[in-house]
């Protein structure tokens, strides 16, 4: 058990009625029976790992030494001095380097939730996890684990996510360090972005994943050579004709020929008029 006296920053949130779906884990054969630790894949910040242990023991949320190590220097430089020791169930105690906010996304492919999360950075570094998730964080989530079953039932607002521990969590040693991901954007949809004002009709779409540092210097790109884009028919001078008239490709080699219509008798006209 891993406990410390650091007070959470976190504020009350505006109720909503999602958050009181009941999880509900499924049926499993023979009955659930899993006695595994409780790891799962999960998403900080910009980083991927699949050594995240979620703990309903421990109070305090933990970033080991080795997970640390790995984030970028502009991460490192937000981490903020706290005075709080870190008990352990031996009534160890240690000292954290000090306390790092990420946003924590658990997903199961389907559905996803993102929450703000801060860490206390330990100084040492652990042989199976990078991250300790722990009782606040998992409230926070609105998370069901069960590690009988080996599934963490997550409340979100598009339904209940199902995510499941990973079969490799109890090796001795990892095997893959935390990854980092590409940054992506606060903006979770698609913006449809006006490059020139006097025709807004004419949208521009930038992706959701693109960072807000690229996404600004696309438009400054974009702006400082608004002069290429033809926004009427009369922009596009010295476009050739063959290029920008529709013609159908026919062999000039081949002469027309009008059909001949055939000759019907009476019955046949009679029929084809009815």
């Amino acid at each position: 058990m891993i406990s410390s006296n650091v007070q959470s920053k976190k504020s009350w949130t505006e109720w909503a009625p999602w958050k009181e779906e009941q999880v509900i884990f499924p049926r499993v054969r023979g009955g659930a029976d899993k006695k595994a630790p409780l790891v799962i894949t999960a998403v900080f910040g910009n980083y991927r790992t699949p050594r995240f242990f979620v703990d309903t023991w421990a109070t305090s949320n933990i970033m080991y030494r080795q997970c640390f190590d790995l984030v970028d220097e502009e991460d490192k430089h937000r981490l903020t001095a706290v005075n709080a020791p870190i008990t352990g169930f031996n009534q160890s105690i240690a000292y954290p380097l000090g306390q790092l906010t990420f946003p924590v996304e658990l997903s199961d492919g389907l559905h996803s939730r993102t929450e703000e999360v801060d860490f206390l950075v330990m100084e040492t570094s652990h042989p199976q996890y990078d991250i300790i998730l722990v009782r606040e964080a998992i409230g926070d989530f609105n998370a069901t684990p069960s590690t009988a079953h080996g599934i963490v039932g997550i409340l979100t607002p598009t339904g209940i996510a199902m995510i499941h521990a990973n079969k490799e969590c109890n090796m001795a040693e990892r095997k893959t360090p935390p990854q980092k991901m590409q940054k992506t954007s606060k903006i979770r949809e698609v913006e449809k972005w006006a490059l020139n004002k006097k025709f807004p009709e004419q949208s521009i779409i930038i992706g959701p994943t693109i960072s807000e540092e690229a996404r600004a210097a696309l438009k400054s790109l974009l702006l400082k050579n608004i002069d290429v884009f033809a926004w009427t028919p009369a922009d596009m001078t010295g476009v050739p004709r063959s290029k920008a008239e529709h013609e159908l490709k026919v062999n000039p080699n081949f002469v027309p020929v009008v059909q001949k219509r055939r000759k019907m008798g009476p019955e046949q006209a009679k029929a084809c008029d009815e």
